[in-house]
């Protein structure tokens, strides 16, 4: 898989965590440009790419992608 993620369902819905991960060649297309592996898009349209594990610890499921959202996270 070039994309693994951790999961969880809650109440039938699933949620999608962090870190996504990236193998070493799809790092490389990044990195190169030739695909956005990050992007959302990418991983609802090629399921085949993504290796999910389930996982209830909150820990991952915390987005922290600014300072403020840091922030608020450590208190």
């Amino acid at each position: 898989a070039a994309v693994t993620m951790p999961v969880r369902y809650r109440d039938g819905d699933m949620q999608r965590g962090n870190p996504v991960v990236l193998s070493r060649a799809a790092r490389q297309d990044v990195v190169r440009g030739g695909v956005n592996l990050g992007c959302r898009g990418l991983i609802e349209r090629r399921p085949d790419l993504v290796n999910v594990f389930e996982s209830d610890s909150d820990g991952y499921f915390v987005d922290i992608d600014t300072p403020q959202s840091y922030r608020d996270v450590a208190g």
